[in-house]
């Protein structure tokens, strides 16, 4: 029986229940998907749950959208049956609207929604096995309306990228000013790897006429200074052009060395020309 005590009661659970519904699904659409996974392969329960439901993200943002309409649609048929039967002078579908509008858009909706992407990768755990629970009770529906969508699509015929180089940066870009610093921090390097091709090689490479080098006649003196010049502590050497690399000396292996002794003896070499040359010397 409605009355004006069970009224505001069943409206509430409605409401709850809608933004569980909402949250849920902002909540393993947003959640971190390397936190998840490694918590997966530690044994979590729940976390495997995820996993799996990310594999099937159309499913259950269905089987949100579903919940959603319902309990907006019993909350106003519900209203609308009170206001009738009491106050028969009313019309009970705008007093319904005037009600039930702010509530559903701000505690079913907004606020739901925006606590649960803030903390997302915690909630989805929680939440996770009641998105199961409804999926399993909406499936004939979810069936149905996965039919019709299909048939929707097929008709349109448009097969376009699902998201496009721009929209992940973009993505990327937001989800990192809203995010700590580490996470950040990864979601910078992961834009750089997108912005790789419009760089050039000139922009991160330096020219060998101006990279720092020693010839293979140099002493350790004259490696010292330059090591004490620059602050690198490994420098390549070349013999005769700067283009003609033979090997790279390091700055560990000239403490203790005479100033004097040739450079050659304490190059680190591969290649077959440099032995010979260390030969001669030698």
């Amino acid at each position: 029986m409605i009355n004006i005590f069970t009224l505001p009661v069943i409206t509430l659970l409605l409401l709850l229940i809608q933004a569980l519904f909402a949250g849920s699904e902002i909540a393993l659409l947003s959640c971190d998907k390397a936190k998840i996974r490694s918590r997966a392969d530690s044994g979590s329960s729940s976390a495997k749950l995820v996993m799996n439901s990310i594999n099937k993200i159309e499913e259950y943002v269905s089987t949100s959208l579903v919940g959603e309409n319902l309990c907006i649609v019993i909350n106003t048929v519900i209203l609308s049956f009170y206001v009738q039967r009491n106050y028969p002078q009313y019309d009970p579908h705008l007093i319904s609207v005037i009600v039930l509008t702010p509530l559903i858009v701000i505690f079913g909706q907004v606020v739901p929604k925006s606590v649960f992407q803030k903390q997302s990768t915690a909630l989805v755990l929680r939440t996770i096995y009641f998105s199961i629970f409804f999926s399993i009770i909406f499936k004939p529906l979810l069936i149905i309306v996965k039919v019709i969508t299909d048939l929707i699509v097929s008709l349109i015929g448009t097969k376009g990228k699902l998201v496009t180089r721009e929209e992940l940066i973009h993505a990327l870009e937001v989800e990192s000013s809203v995010e700590n610093s580490s996470e950040s921090f990864r979601d910078k390097i992961l834009n750089k790897i997108f912005l790789f091709d419009r760089i050039r090689v000139r922009d991160i490479m330096i020219p060998i006429s101006r990279v720092e080098s020693l010839s293979f006649d140099s002493t350790v003196g004259e490696a010292k200074k330059i090591i004490n010049k620059t602050g690198f502590s490994r420098l390549p050497v070349y013999k005769n052009k700067f283009n003609n690399i033979i090997g790279f000396i390091h700055s560990s292996y000239l403490l203790g060395k005479d100033d004097n002794l040739p450079l050659i003896v304490l190059l680190i070499v591969d290649s077959t020309l440099a032995k010979i040359i260390l030969h001669q010397i030698c």
